[in-house]
């Protein structure tokens, strides 16, 4: 393998390297934003439900002798319920967009080391090609790391998409709406880490010195 041949797979993992860490600071920002509006719709929702089982009811005072409102009442709050839920069911729709993007770099991020890490074994330094791949197979196994962060807090909010439609107990949604907003599942001090480590150690994820 020629020396300009060797250089260009190098260049490729840094490369690849610098894409997805750009990658991941982008999905966190976008689903920071989706998140929030989900949020919104969510807090919407709990109100809605909160006001549906206050008509519920029958407590009405001046508008008692009024059924007519009553009827007219629910039927809007149930179509504004609705959209709401439909507007979750899109936010839902752009994270899977997002993660799908993401997991796809990674992996691809992943096998860009192993793959040059074996082309290039007979050139490397020491016995076990991936061994002296370690620093970059590092930054691999942090990327691995945050995907992971998102692939379960993409699973709890379809989980509560799929059940708010039906969910009547504003209790349980309370709490849903509690999950969804604090994200449990996403460290934003560990992705920080990940970013600072990425942009103070760029030579990090560099692949060793090869033998002349």
């Amino acid at each position: 393998m020629s020396s300009r041949i060797e250089r260009s797979i190098i260049s490729n993992i840094q490369k690849e390297a610098l894409e997805t860490i750009n990658l991941l600071r982008d999905v966190k920002k976008k689903w920071d934003e989706l998140s929030q509006r989900g949020t919104q719709a969510g807090n919407e929702i709990v109100n809605i439900t909160g006001n549906l089982y206050t008509t519920s009811q029958n407590v009405w005072g001046a508008l008692e002798n009024l059924p007519e409102v009553k009827v007219r009442v629910v039927q809007k709050l149930e179509l504004k319920r609705l959209n709401l839920q439909e507007q979750l069911g899109l936010i839902i729709a752009e994270l899977v967009k997002l993660y799908t993007k993401l997991r796809a770099k990674v992996f691809f991020f992943d096998r860009t080391v192993q793959d040059a890490a074996f082309q290039l074994g007979p050139k490397l330094i020491g016995e076990d090609p991936l061994y002296a791949f370690t620093p970059a197979m590092r930054y691999v196994e942090m990327c691995h790391e945050a995907l992971a962060m998102f692939t379960r807090d993409l699973f709890m909010k379809q989980s509560i998409s799929s059940d708010i439609s039906t969910q009547k107990d504003r209790n349980v949604l309370i709490a849903y709406l509690a999950a969804w907003l604090t994200s449990p599942f996403v460290d934003s001090q560990r992705l920080d880490d990940i970013f600072f480590a990425f942009s103070t150690d760029e030579g990090a994820y560099e692949p060793p010195q090869i033998q002349s």
